[in-house]
């Protein structure tokens, strides 16, 4: 088979993205979670309902804007929390806008360990296992 079982937690509120970005990681051989919504974002981290849980993921694609919600709050929450549960160093960030210079969101997060910033669009050739493993 040869193909990675590392887990993604996936947020994205625009539909299409989401399923062709799904699809993009699906096909490098990642198993992808996907949340549309800050508060489903947060249950993934929990690992409420289906959800895995945050020390299950390898890396986090979120959207920056979302329905409910920022992305950088649940990075805040990821990297800040004082609950032992819901802070991970490890898991590997990236935070993707389309407003990056307009909400200065590398300036916010910089203390947050994030590990890379995207402005949308984002080719999808950025989404495959080698640019991957390079965070």
């Amino acid at each position: 088979m040869g193909k990675s079982l590392e887990k993604i937690l996936l947020i994205e509120d625009e539909n299409s993205i989401l399923i062709t970005m799904k699809f993009q990681l699906e096909e490098e051989g990642y198993l992808v979670e996907t949340a549309k919504t800050y508060k489903d974002a947060v249950k993934a981290v929990k690992g409420e309902g289906n959800y895995s849980g945050l020390n299950e993921y390898k890396y986090i694609i979120t959207d920056n804007q979302l329905p409910d919600g920022l992305g950088i709050n649940l990075v805040k929450m990821i990297r800040g929390s004082e609950d032992k549960q819901y802070n991970n160093q490890d898991v590997k960030i990236i935070v993707m806008s389309g407003t990056m210079k307009e909400d200065n969101i590398k300036q916010k997060l910089q203390h947050y360990n994030v590990n890379l910033f995207l402005e949308k669009p984002t080719p999808l050739s950025y989404f495959t296992k080698i640019n991957l493993e390079k965070l």
